[in-house]
């Protein structure tokens, strides 16, 4: 991101996603990360077939994962977990 757009209150947002997103979809995403931020958001979008579905997000240093892979990482572990205390 440039100086002059983090002085300016622009943030630049990662968006990955299994399938490329609509320009609704952008739209409504972008706004929802404008009123969450209270900044003016520019969308770094890339699609990422591995994710399977739904979308993970990185706002600086924090990332929102909500796709079909994580949620699928997260039922391994809690399985292998439940395993390993029996």
């Amino acid at each position: 991101m440039r100086n002059t757009d983090k002085y300016a209150g622009i943030i630049e947002i990662e968006v990955s996603s299994a399938t490329e997103l609509s320009d609704n979809q952008l739209d409504s995403l972008r706004t929802a990360l404008e009123a969450k931020t209270g900044k003016e958001v520019k969308l770094k979008v890339k699609q990422d077939q591995s994710l399977r579905g739904g979308i993970a997000v990185r706002i600086e240093d924090t990332v929102i994962d909500g796709t079909i892979k994580h949620k699928l990482e997260q039922l391994s572990e809690s399985l292998m977990s439940t395993k390993a205390a029996e």
